[in-house]
C-alpha cells in the first residue's frame, strides 16, 4: 500500500467511527500508525506487480510512539494507548483511574511513564522536575509538600541531577523493565 492509500484509509476509517472535535487528529495519527504496519508496498517490480516489503513503512518506524514501543520493547498499539505526540510533545492519555490513588505511589507511576516516554522518544536525555510536576497536578497525583521527596525516593529507576528548582531526571537502567511493565499494564487498561 503507498502512503496515500494509507491516508486515504485512515481518514475513512476516522469518518466511519464518527469521531469528532479534538480526537479526530489524534485518531487520525491512530489510525495512519497501525495502517502504515506492514503495508507498504514496493511498486518499481515489473508490470506493476506488488512485492511486499519486509519491514514498516519508515514514515512510521520514525514516529515518537513507534520510538518509545521500541526501547521499552513494546508494541506500538500498547503504547499509543499511552502516550500521544503531537506537534513536537509528548503526553500521557490514559484515565486518571489508571495511576495509584495515593499521591506519592500516583506521582511515581505518572513520572516513570513520562520520563520513560519523553527519553524513549528522543526528545530529551534529562527531564525536568517542572514537567513531572505539571504531570502529577493534572492527575491529580501530588502532595505538593513532599513532591521533591517522592522523585528523590526514586532513584532506583532514576539518575537524578541538580538541586532546587533545576533538579532532573534520567531513567537508569534498571528503570527501562518497571516502565514497560507500567506501560504495558497502563495500555492493557489494567487499574492500580
Amino acid at each position: 500500500m503507498k502512503v496515500s492509500d494509507i491516508l486515504v484509509n485512515a481518514l475513512k476509517e476516522v469518518e466511519e467511527a464518527g469521531i469528532q472535535g479534538d480526537l479526530r487528529s489524534v485518531a487520525f495519527g491512530k489510525a495512519v500508525d497501525l495502517l502504515s504496519v506492514g503495508s507498504v508496498w514496493h511498486e518499481s517490480s515489473p508490470a506493476g506487480t506488488r512485492v511486499r516489503m519486509q519491514e514498516a513503512a519508515p514514515l512510521y518506524a520514525e514516529t515518537p510512539v513507534a520510538k518509545i514501543a521500541a526501547k521499552l520493547k513494546l508494541d506500538v498499539e500498547t503504547v499509543s494507548q499511552v502516550f500521544d505526540a503531537s506537534e513536537g510533545s509528548l503526553e500521557l492519555i490514559v484515565g486518571q483511574g489508571k495511576f495509584d490513588k495515593r499521591a506519592s505511589g500516583g506521582t511515581k507511576e505518572i513520572a516513570l511513564a513520562l520520563v520513560a516516554g519523553r527519553q524513549g522518544a528522543g526528545m530529551e536525555e534529562w527531564t525536568h522536575m517542572g514537567v513531572i510536576r505539571e504531570a502529577a497536578e493534572a492527575y491529580k497525583r501530588i502532595d505538593p509538600p513532599n513532591f521533591a521527596s517522592t522523585i528523590k525516593a526514586m532513584d532506583d529507576v532514576f539518575s537524578i541531577k541538580g538541586t532546587g528548582t533545576k533538579r532532573e531526571v534520567k531513567l537508569a537502567r534498571p528503570g527501562w523493565e518497571k516502565a514497560a511493565d507500567l506501560v504495558t499494564r497502563l495500555g492493557n487498561g489494567g487499574e492500580a
